[in-house]
């Protein structure tokens, strides 16, 4: 909940941000501002996500059988199947 107030996470007072802003002349806003305008077009018609065919199953992403009817535990570093976090957790916390 603190990262919404972070100040690294407001654009007015990310010291990165403000040099790259000055840097580009704003074409860093209207970069960003393309890039969602693209993104909504795309779901309002149903599209797939920019460059999704490039990806390669086992190569560049990972699936597992069925994960679509398990509920996933997200960390910061990756996404883990419910089942399995509650084991590995559940083995380390509980002892």
């Amino acid at each position: 909940m603190l990262d919404i107030v972070s100040p690294s996470n407001n654009p007015m007072t990310n010291p990165d941000v403000i040099q790259i802003t000055i840097q580009e002349g704003g074409g860093n806003f209207l970069k960003g501002y393309m890039n969602w305008c693209d993104d909504v077009m795309r779901k309002v018609t149903d599209a797939p996500a920019l460059r999704t065919q490039e990806f390669k199953v086992g190569k560049d992403i990972a699936v597992t059988k069925n994960l679509s009817k398990k509920l996933v535990f997200v960390l910061n570093l990756c996404f883990l199947p419910t089942n399995f976090a509650e084991k590995l957790f559940h083995s380390t916390t509980m002892q």
